[in-house]
């Protein structure tokens, strides 16, 4: 796109409209307001049907730690919670973002589904 100079009716004063800086703001803005944010409670909801209880998750909060605190969080949970995420939030996660690191608390994971969102 080229910018496009105008007079006013007046005809004193240029303008100067660059359309494409235009598009790119509006398009930035909307893309700002539709950002989809992942909840604490999601997060809890997820690791509550992955554990099969609800409410020992609900009471979990971001410090809380994941893997060593909860027995049914093996290698299948892991499994279980990242497809959790998948059908929450229609990413996809591979294989090699497993990573130890995730899964250490509740807030690691969190910002893990953040930061897959974001990308998405």
């Amino acid at each position: 796109m080229t910018a496009t100079a105008y007079s006013s009716p007046r005809g004193s004063a240029r303008y100067l409209f660059n359309a494409r800086t235009v598009y790119l703001d509006m398009n930035k803005k909307i893309r700002s307001q539709n950002m989809q944010h992942v909840k604490l409670e999601d997060i809890q909801q997820i690791v509550g049907n992955v554990i099969g209880d609800p409410n020992r998750a609900a009471q979990l909060e971001e410090h809380s730690n994941l893997l060593g605190a909860l027995p049914e969080l093996d290698s299948m949970g892991v499994v279980n919670l990242m497809l959790g995420l998948e059908e929450r939030y229609g990413f996809r996660v591979e294989d090699e973002e497993l990573e130890i690191e995730v899964f250490e608390t509740l807030g690691t994971f969190l910002a893990f589904a953040q930061m897959k969102l974001d990308a998405s």
